[in-house]
């Protein structure tokens, strides 16, 4: 007879640690972020997206106006020693 009582008891205990595992789960994925978390974290970045894309622009501008400038230096600096 404690052999049944013994089985019973492994039966009951795998339920009970089955329940826990089930709702440790649900309150796991309960805590995750809300949508309006979601959200903003979707907005932070595409407005890191849209800076990096601006700070690449005017990099760019910049650059192609130091060309300009510089091609035009050229330039002077020929026309100077051609007369």
């Amino acid at each position: 007879m404690p052999a049944l009582n013994k089985i019973n008891l492994n039966y009951t205990m795998k339920k009970v640690l089955s329940i826990a595992l089930v709702a440790g789960m649900f309150s796991f994925i309960g805590c995750g972020p809300s949508q309006q978390e979601k959200e903003a974290a979707e907005k932070a970045k595409q407005d890191s997206i849209a800076a990096a894309m601006a700070q690449d622009s005017m990099a760019a501008a910049a650059a192609a106006a130091q060309a300009m400038v510089d091609t035009a230096a050229v330039d002077t600096a020929a026309k100077m020693d051609a007369h």
